[in-house]
This record gives structure tokens, C-alpha cells and sequence, in this order.
């Protein structure tokens, strides 16, 4: 071969490899004072540098737009606004009877679009995550994906499918990937949350290198037991996560132990421990201004413990 043509040849390879980078997408709803703390915290405590931080805004009102906006920008990252419109077409087919602004629906679709436009024509990994999601330890996505190509939370209902809170997908070794479905709905006379359809790209691909996250819950709200915790793993009560000896069996630290502690109401961990999730920041529970309130100091406390 030519020198020119190696030369050439290798060039290229090394602009290829300097501008893969993994993309994390999060959906902001509202909560605008979550993505500086996401991004903070991935600051910290992602061990690659090759990442960039993705903000879809699906804001129901202008003036939640422009906060949401306001918060990308003085971070320097990029906000996509989900064009509003979309949602009444509706973007993803509906078969079920669930209102097309259901906080489920509009995950899906907002999560579908970020991939339909800009995941799926990436060459490198890609992360889907929770607008309240946070990385609390020390962590290298690239080395947990090394022996797989697709990992999450696989939901323990019927229909077995991916959690859409964290999704890792490493887009250029999974076969079909445009066929990755996200939307809610029903399969086979039963419904499944948002990511329910990734069920049958899981059933199509029985070959896909896939690796499944653990997740621990704690000071679940009776009313949502069933709902929020029955299908997605074991969980603690109140009484349970006043015992620090038991928090520290689970693997977590002294800021964390106080925190769960604390008695801070519906909160989940995933993946080792590795990631919070504060849940239903969105306020689908229909709590109190008070309820969200004191949760939120508790939540700032550890927050600013974990950034030290």
C-alpha cells in the first residue's frame, strides 16, 4: 500500500477515535436543579472524559423551558426542546387507552426521539437516563460494557423488558438497532410501562450480549408499594433502614447510610449501588408542595456530601 494511503488511512482512524465519545441523554420534565447536579456529579465520578451530556427538554410550559434552558446554558451543554406538537400527532403509535401526556407516555416518546434523531447515528455508546438519576460513586461505563452491548434493569413483570431510568446501548454492535422500541403500550393483552416494547427486540435477539443491573429500594410510601416496588426487586421499610449495620451489609458508606436513614420516602439504588434514583421528581404521585420539599433538603444534604 501507498505511504500516502497509510498515512492517510491512519489519520482518519485517530479523528475517528478522538470524536467517539459517550452520550448521555436525560429527559427534564421539570426539576431544573437536577441537571446541574447530574452533571456535576459525572464530573466527578465518571472515570472516562469522552462524554457529553445531552438535555432533552420535554417542559410543558414555556417558562419551564426557558429554566430548563437557562440551566443547560450556564453549563455549557447542549438542550434540545422536544417539539410540544409531537405529542398530539401522536409520535408513537398508541394502542392502549393511556393519555397520550401520561408521564409514561411522554418518557417514552421523548427518550424514542433522542434516539430516532441523534442515538441511533452514533458511533459509540449511549446512555438513556432518568432526569432524577444520579451517579454517586466512582464509575467506568465503558469497562462494565466491555463484555456486553446492551444493559439496564430488566423488569420482572410477564414481559420481561428494559427499565427506561438507565439504559446503556453500545449502538454500533447491536444488530437492528432502529427496531430498539420504546413506547408503552400492550403486548399480547398485557400492559407494559415505558421501554415495554424493547421486550420484543430482546425476544428477536436472543444473541445481543446483554447484562442486567441490580436495584435496592428503600422507605417505600405504602400507597405505591404495589405499583412502584412489587416488579422491580426487594425493598426495605423505615423501620428496616434505621439499622446501619444492615445499610452497611448492602455495601453502602456513611453518607449514604445517613441519608437512607433519614427516612427519606421512595428512593431506589441501582447498579452496585453506583446510582440514586430520587423517583417521581416528576410528581405523578400527586404529593404535597411540603412532601417535595422536605425531600428535596434531605436530597440537597446528600448531594453536596457526595460533591465535597
Amino acid at each position: 500500500m501507498n505511504l500516502k494511503y497509510i498515512y492517510l488511512f491512519a489519520l482518519l482512524t485517530v479523528s475517528h477515535t478522538s470524536f467517539s465519545k459517550i452520550l448521555i441523554f436525560t429527559y427534564a420534565y421539570n426539576r431544573p436543579d437536577f441537571i446541574q447536579i447530574q452533571y456535576n456529579l459525572f464530573n466527578k465520578f465518571l472515570v472516562e472524559k469522552d462524554w457529553e451530556f445531552v438535555v432533552y427538554s420535554d417542559a410543558p410550559t414555556v417558562m419551564m423551558q426557558e429554566r430548563i434552558k437557562h440551566a443547560c446554558n450556564e453549563l455549557g451543554i447542549q438542550c434540545i426542546n422536544f417539539p410540544q406538537e409531537l405529542h398530539e400527532k401522536p409520535y408513537l403509535p398508541r394502542t392502549d387507552n393511556v393519555s397520550k401526556h401520561a408521564p409514561s407516555v411522554r418518557h417514552a416518546t421523548v427518550a424514542q426521539y433522542s434516539l430516532n434523531t441523534h442515538g441511533f447515528n452514533h458511533d459509540d455508546i449511549v446512555v438513556l437516563l432518568d432526569a432524577d438519576l444520579f451517579l454517586t460513586d466512582y464509575f467506568s461505563i465503558r469497562d462494565y460494557m466491555k463484555d456486553c452491548d446492551l444493559a439496564g434493569f430488566l423488569r420482572a413483570d410477564r414481559m420481561r423488558y428494559m427499565w427506561l431510568g438507565l439504559i446503556f446501548m453500545n449502538i454500533p454492535a447491536l444488530p437492528d438497532v432502529r427496531t430498539i422500541d420504546l413506547n408503552v403500550g400492550i403486548i399480547d393483552g398485557q400492559y407494559v410501562d415505558s421501554a415495554g416494547h424493547t421486550y420484543q427486540y430482546i425476544v428477536n435477539h436472543p444473541d445481543v450480549r446483554m447484562k442486567y443491573f441490580d436495584v435496592v429500594n428503600f422507605n417505600g410510601n405504602p400507597r405505591w408499594l404495589t405499583a412502584s416496588f412489587d416488579q422491580i426487586g426487594v425493598y426495605y421499610v423505615p423501620d428496616q433502614t434505621k439499622d446501619r449495620n444492615l445499610l452497611h451489609s448492602l455495601g453502602f458508606n456513611d453518607i449514604a447510610c445517613t441519608f437512607i436513614s433519614s427516612g427519606i420516602p421512595n428512593i431506589q439504588y441501582y447498579l452496585d449501588n453506583k446510582f440514586f434514583h430520587y423517583m417521581a421528581a416528576s410528581n405523578w404521585e400527586n404529593n404535597s408542595d411540603t412532601w417535595h420539599a422536605q425531600k428535596t433538603e434531605l436530597f440537597n444534604w446528600y448531594m453536596k456530601r457526595l460533591l465535597e
